[in-house]
């Protein structure tokens, strides 16, 4: 049984928005330069659910080679992983606290993910010399893309997973070093035939399919649209104090900025784009709501109002 479903929902919550903000980045890169691939399929925020058991991929890959999971963590400020690969991070300058390792996370959705496929064998795989092909020798990568600005401390990483962990804007060409061919002559990884990717694609879609009402089918070479939606809104806060209160608009010869009421130093509201990363933005006024426009990827950002 397969589960999709838009997880961009609206949220007060400070860590949730920020993950959604990551997983959007991701996707915009992903978008980017795949969406008119014909051997390379992406499905952002998919849901899967077998045998009693639930998985939430942030994004899945699909390739004739296998599959690749990509896990997108919002980490901001620094990040260390001890000998015994336990994962910590700060914040802000804070002290270090334990988080869930993103490795072990994706390691249990590539398991999922492996018996929900086995299961579904007989009608998506082919038989080879009158044997039912399976699913466990494919090929299964893992990718856990980072903020863009984390400090990643890689000391105790252990070497299997150190080219494993890369930040967003490295997205891409991991994902183009994982699917291009590893022979000399021909790739010996066993690949999907055009009728199996089909079947694979159509399964992943078909409740996708249903909720839209619609019958149409997924051939290989037709990339599923990833649709970008623009982060709720961008945090304001001081970048000399932090401060998130007492916050004063002005505009001036460079454009809008604030005036910190708490260390009365100033703040560009010219800033990357949280969704592309890209630095040709610009801050706009429209009567008391201010937004930040990309010309890069032509998303436009709502800032969070002023408070008292």
């Amino acid at each position: 049984m397969i589960i999709t479903e838009a997880k961009y929902r609206q949220s007060k919550n400070k860590r949730i928005l920020a993950g959604q903000k990551q997983e959007q980045q991701v996707s915009f890169y992903l978008n980017r330069e795949f969406k008119n691939s014909s051997d390379l399929f992406i499905f952002n925020d998919l849901r899967l659910s077998h045998d009693n058991e639930n998985a939430q991929i942030d994004h899945l890959v699909i390739h004739k080679y296998g599959f690749i999971i990509i896990e997108s963590k919002s980490i901001y400020g620094e990040v260390k992983i001890n000998q015994a690969g336990e994962w910590q991070r700060n914040y802000k300058g804070g002290r270090f606290e334990g988080m869930p390792s993103p490795i072990k996370q994706v390691e249990l959705q590539h398991q999922l993910l492996k018996q929900l496929l086995n299961s579904k064998s007989v009608t998506l795989l082919g038989k080879i010399l009158g044997l039912q092909s399976r699913f466990g020798g494919r090929d299964y990568q893992t990718v856990i893309a980072t903020s863009n600005n984390t400090v990643l401390h890689r000391k105790y990483l252990k070497k299997e997973y150190n080219e494993v962990v890369v930040r967003a804007e490295s997205v891409v060409e991991k994902v183009k070093n994982i699917i291009k061919p590893k022979g000399f002559l021909f790739d010996e990884r066993p690949s999907f035939n055009k009728d199996e990717l089909n079947n694979i694609l159509n399964f992943f879609t078909s409740d996708i399919d249903k909720q839209q009402s619609s019958s149409n089918r997924v051939e290989p070479s037709e990339a599923p649209v990833l649709v970008e939606k623009s982060p709720e809104t961008i945090n304001l806060y001081c970048d000399h104090c932090n401060s998130e209160i007492q916050l004063i608009p002005k505009s001036g010869r460079y454009g809008y900025y604030i005036r910190c009421g708490n260390c009365e130093k100033n703040t560009a509201l010219k800033r990357p784009c949280p969704v592309c990363s890209s630095k040709k933005t610009k801050a706009s006024k429209n009567k008391d709501q201010y937004h930040l426009n990309c010309t890069e990827c032509e998303v436009k950002t709502p800032f969070e109002p002023f408070q008292d």
